[in-house]
């Protein structure tokens, strides 16, 4: 059975859900009619040595491409930009990671933003919410609204057109035990205190409305228990790949200054003699 949220509609099975509200988005007492968009997912934190295992399974995967380009620099193949980005890698750097060579393990685990797990410690498991508003009239005439990713990508195109009067109004994250959410009473604890961050719940909006954020947490807790938040999109590898991405520029800005510091030894040199 697939999830429902009260008083909700799903856009898209076990993922998107959207209501209609009226809201004042002026602050002129006239409220116009709304569509609340309500995106969840699910994902596990991501370590060190998953960032490591990923750009070593990635160097192997992408061995052997850097040679297979075409004229004016045109790659072969649907690479994505962090593939591209690896591929460039200076090749010593891709030997060093393919290898497993240890200081240059130990730089992309002090490059990336992924946690170092402590031994014996298990990743922790979240919730994720995407929620924003977009104009109830909107016409959506789209083969991939049967996709969250449009509705994701809609929500950051609107935010941007309207300056913040539509589009994402925030993302959250809530610690799960196993995929259990955590007392809905402890949650209300962070709100009346106006929490952004802490272990149990992560907010990226600084100042929010709680009574807009209590409302997306009833209909959250009152529709999504365990079996439910299994049947959500994993997008850890998302994560996953955001983390990799940090190493990996710090490892050509890395070639970039080594390879200024050589050509100034070099040129140091010639006017020696």
């Amino acid at each position: 059975m697939s999830i429902q949220l009260p008083k909700y509609s799903s856009l898209v099975e076990n993922s998107v859900f959207s209501r209609d509200i009226f809201k004042d988005l002026e602050g002129n007492g006239r409220k116009i009619m709304l569509k609340q968009i309500l995106i969840l997912k699910r994902y596990k934190e991501q370590t060190e040595d998953d960032v490591v295992r990923y750009l070593q399974t990635k160097v192997e995967e992408l061995e052997g491409i850097s040679s297979l380009i075409l004229p004016n620099g045109v790659n072969i193949g649907n690479k994505s930009p962090l593939e591209e980005a690896i591929i460039k890698l200076n090749p010593s750097v891709l030997r060093d990671i393919k290898n497993g060579k240890e200081d240059c393990l130990n730089f992309i685990r002090q490059a990336t933003k992924a946690i170092k797990l402590r031994d014996g410690a298990t990743p922790s498991q979240y919730l994720y919410v995407k929620y924003g508003l977009i104009p109830h009239e909107l016409k959506i005439e789209n083969r991939d609204t049967e996709n969250s990713r449009f509705y994701s990508n809609l929500l950051t195109y609107l935010l941007k057109q309207s300056r913040g009067i539509l589009g994402e109004s925030f993302k959250m994250s809530l610690l799960t035990n196993e995929w259990v959410l955590p007392e809905r009473s402890d949650l209300e604890v962070l709100l009346k205190h106006m929490t952004n961050s802490s272990k149990t719940f992560e907010i990226d909006r600084y100042k929010y409305n709680i009574e807009e954020v209590r409302s997306i947490l009833d209909a959250v807790y009152s529709g999504l228990n365990k079996d439910g938040i299994l049947k959500l999109e994993d997008i850890s590898r998302e994560f996953l790949e955001d983390y990799a991405e940090q190493p990996v520029i710090a490892l050509h800005q890395m070639s970039s200054i080594n390879q200024i510091v050589q050509e100034q030894k070099k040129n140091k040199g010639l006017s020696i003699n």
